[in-house]
């Protein structure tokens, strides 16, 4: 496997989701290799940060961090428009259009955060040259590892479902319980773990449930290639 391959099997290897073999894989060339030590620190940075703030999260919380990155990122350079309007001006109309738009939808708000994240875990850098918002959510719709929360409920009382999916799995932890689901939608099976009582179960979701799971993130990237 080259580099690219290896970074998309980070996440995995930090929630211990690999098999042996990938895991013992993916060490032996973190030993050797400089670029991919340090994705493997920004990743965990991530992670830690999102579990840090994982029980006091909130939608609202989460919205003013991405719109903050979008509006104050300082290396943006937009064309200048067809009516002749300085780039300054044109980037300060544009930023104020993305916060409205952003603030009419919770489910847009959630898919922002999406391209944020994403971008920071597939090593992109959306704000570094002259791009289109279709350049940044480019990504998401190619990527094999992906984390996202999700509010259910409320935004100011909903619970928070955190996701990491890598490919055809997911793990899912909830604020309001706790568990932790490793859910295989290859074989529409679900692995459900209590730490603190140290039980298990082993539950087949053919169905409804597989379907609702598997297109959750279809909903989401339909969302952001819309937005």
């Amino acid at each position: 496997m080259n580099c690219a391959e290896y970074k998309e099997l980070l996440v995995a290897y930090i929630e211990d989701l690999l098999d042996e073999t990938q895991k013992h894989s993916v060490a032996e060339h973190l030993k050797s290799c400089a670029s991919c030590r340090a994705e493997l620190e920004e990743v965990r940075n991530l992670q830690g940060r999102l579990v840090k703030n994982g029980n006091t999260l909130t939608q609202s919380n989460l919205e003013d961090v991405v719109l903050d990155r979008i509006i104050r990122e300082q290396n943006v350079r937009l064309k200048t428009s067809t009516c002749g309007e300085p780039v300054e001006s044109t980037k300060i109309s544009t930023s104020l259009k993305i916060r409205r738009l952003i603030m009419k939808s919770p489910i847009i708000k959630l898919a922002a955060a999406a391209v944020i994240i994403i971008a920071v875990l597939v090593g992109l850098n959306p704000f570094k040259n002259t791009i289109t918002f279709a350049d940044v959510i480019k990504p998401i719709l190619n990527a094999k590892t992906v984390i996202f929360d999700y509010v259910i409920g409320g935004e100011e009382t909903g619970s928070v479902m955190h996701n990491i999916v890598v490919g055809s799995k997911n793990r899912r932890t909830f604020t309001n319980m706790d568990i932790i689901a490793i859910i295989d939608l290859d074989n529409a099976r679900m692995l459900t773990l209590d730490p603190k009582t140290k039980g298990a179960a082993y539950v087949n979701i053919e169905g409804p449930l597989k379907e609702r799971t598997k297109n959750l993130l279809e909903f989401i990237r339909k969302v952001v290639t819309d937005l």
